[in-house]
């Protein structure tokens, strides 16, 4: 994807409306059977990795994991990846750029990260037209560390409670300054990780 080519900038715009669409045509069947309900959809991400990158095991939203960590409803529902790599070979990157999903109940949050990552995973190659979709509160995942200077791409976006979404910060000030705040910091991470 070239810089400023407006072309390839317009491809990017439609494939983020698709998803968008694909997320509201979700919403009422997410709500009845899953409990699940979402009043926004945010703005697409375009994310790029490559040389030797990841992002540590995390929830989007993990307001509800039973670690013992106080960390307010951030109002993610559903997270969105849209791969958009068509030259991905999996004999050379070895889904270096795509997902890990573990799989833990879907129907409430994990316990804590660390069980998590003893869950059952499902692997998101980052193959073009690629479409993943999970529960930003109930499913663990990272992305798979890179090990090739191609760049993978992938257009993510989240559905949000919007009501949960605007009270996030001041609730997240509140916790911190109630000195009730604890280290709110991924398992594992590291800022070299992103």
């Amino acid at each position: 994807i070239e810089q400023g080519n407006p072309s390839k900038v317009a491809m990017l715009a439609e494939f983020a409306e698709a998803v968008s669409e694909v997320c509201a045509n979700l919403r009422e069947h997410l709500a009845e059977h899953a409990n699940i309900s979402f009043d926004y959809i945010s703005n697409a991400m375009l994310s790029c990795y490559t040389g030797s990158k990841k992002y540590s095991l995390h929830l989007d939203n993990p307001h509800a994991c039973g670690d013992g960590r106080m960390v307010p409803d951030n109002g993610h529902r559903m997270t969105a990846v849209y791969y958009i790599n068509p030259n991905w070979n999996p004999e050379a990157n070895n889904c270096g750029g795509g997902l890990d999903i573990f799989l833990t109940d879907p129907a409430q949050a994990p316990s804590s990260l660390a069980a998590a990552q003893k869950a059952p995973r499902m692997r998101a190659a980052p193959h073009a037209d690629t479409l993943v979709l999970f529960l930003s509160e109930r499913m663990a995942h990272q992305v798979i560390q890179t090990n090739t200077p191609e760049c993978q791409f992938c257009i993510t976006m989240w559905c949000y409670d919007e009501g949960m979404l605007q009270h996030f910060m001041p609730n997240y000030v509140a916790l911190k300054e109630s000195q009730v705040y604890s280290d709110v910091a991924d398992v594992d991470s590291d800022p070299d990780d992103f």
